[in-house]
């Protein structure tokens, strides 16, 4: 079983149980230390996980942009055709 298919529920549980087992067997002055650190951990690992989304919104707005001037340039060559097809 991965970390990642916890439940939310017993997700959190889990984090509140190791967080207050670590917390226990250290002093204030660790605690700010080694709290501290983790939350620098999950700050870095959300920044990465942000422009990684931006990077892929653009990349499949991007794609979308361009099958709609495909379908602009199709859209042109028919109306072409029906105005030939009307002048003949």
């Amino acid at each position: 079983m991965s970390i990642f298919n916890i439940p939310p529920d017993e997700f959190a549980l889990v984090a509140s149980l190791l967080g207050v087992g670590i917390a226990n067997k250290l002093d204030v002055n660790e605690q700010n230390s080694i709290g501290n650190f983790l939350e620098a951990v999950g700050q870095i690992i959300l920044t990465v996980s942000a422009q990684q989304q931006l990077q892929q919104s653009l990349i499949e707005q991007q794609k979308q942009n361009e099958q709609l001037k495909l379908q602009i340039e199709i859209m042109e060559k028919q109306m072409e055709l029906l105005k030939k097809q009307v002048e003949d």
